[in-house]
């Protein structure tokens, strides 16, 4: 599995966070650049980053439940 999201599931996240001004974000620019920030924040501390695809909740769940360690 690749550990990257497509695009268009990055801007809809983007604009979604816009939307809702999580972490003060207005626009989808500041959330994709917040995104990216995260990310690499987390891939510098040695975190393996595992893109949790878009599904409905329950599947989602399982998703994350199946990869824990």
């Amino acid at each position: 599995m690749s550990n990257l999201l497509p695009v268009d599931q990055i801007q809809t996240m983007a604009n979604a966070v816009a939307k809702s001004g999580l972490f003060g974000v207005k626009t989808p620019e500041q959330a994709m650049a917040l995104h990216g920030l995260i990310r690499e924040a987390y891939e510098d501390q040695g975190f393996e980053i595992i893109p949790v695809p878009v599904l409905p909740i329950a599947q989602r769940a399982d998703f994350v439940i199946s990869h824990l360690a």
